[in-house]
């Protein structure tokens, strides 16, 4: 039903009551009686009129609290502000503030370095050797935890080098030695060599000379260079 239909129907009905209820208090019920016998039954009935006269005031007071609440102030809100969590100081000094905290933390000057990129059997550890002529020189020593022969090797350095030299610890005479720098990319130096072989007892140590300051990103094992082509293992 539309929302005028039930105040209508409500008020039909006090008004239906009102005028019933009056009649009665004015003696007139009789003359209703002896006319009409079947209204004065209908209406005579006092509880059936009773629940009339409470359905009507329900939809009175359904209608009043709908009209209410569509026109009244709109609901109040009650925004909390959070509260901090507390910081508990186990030391001496006092605590500081958060942002102080993080600022302290970051470490100074240039970011670490990405680890280098070697086979699982190889280990590396790089330095750079003091000198006087005003290059560079970077020394990469290769420690394998197991005999390899031959070796060939691909060493890759973030700049360009001019020369290279290698040689394995306690084993100053190698047999089939070949050490050079790709011309195509002076970035990457190939070393390779036939006899001895390298072992935990002896670690390979490459020397390379630049002109700027390098270090090493990557060793790859290879198999063989052929016509300037480097083939991997």
């Amino acid at each position: 039903m539309k929302p005028f239909v039930w105040p209508f129907l409500g008020v039909l009905a006090v008004i239906y009551l009102l005028i019933v209820e009056a009649l009665d208090w004015f003696g007139r019920m009789e003359v209703i009686e002896n006319r009409w016998p079947k209204v004065w039954s209908l209406i005579s009935n006092r509880p059936s009129r009773l629940v009339l006269l409470l359905v009507a005031c329900t939809l009175l007071a359904k209608d009043v609290s709908e009209r209410w609440r569509d026109e009244g102030s709109p609901a109040l809100q009650v925004i909390m502000p959070s509260i901090p969590a507390p910081v508990i100081n186990m030391g001496s000094e006092p605590s500081k503030p958060i942002s102080e905290r993080q600022t302290a933390t970051q470490p100074d000057g240039p970011p670490p370095a990405k680890p280098v990129v070697v086979p699982p059997s190889i280990t590396e550890t790089s330095k750079e050797v003091p000198t006087t002529d005003g290059n560079h020189v970077y020394q990469v020593t290769l420690q394998s935890n197991t005999s390899i022969t031959p070796v060939g090797l691909l060493l890759t350095f973030n700049g360009s080098i001019e020369t290279v030299n290698f040689h394995l610890s306690g084993n100053p005479v190698m047999i089939m030695s070949q050490g050079l720098v790709d011309d195509r990319d002076r970035r990457t130096v190939v070393v390779r060599f036939g006899f001895p072989a390298l072992s935990p007892e002896s670690p390979l140590v490459v020397t390379v000379e630049s002109k700027e300051t390098v270090s090493l990103i990557s060793v790859q094992r290879i198999s063989a260079v052929m016509n300037g082509s480097i083939i991997p293992e």
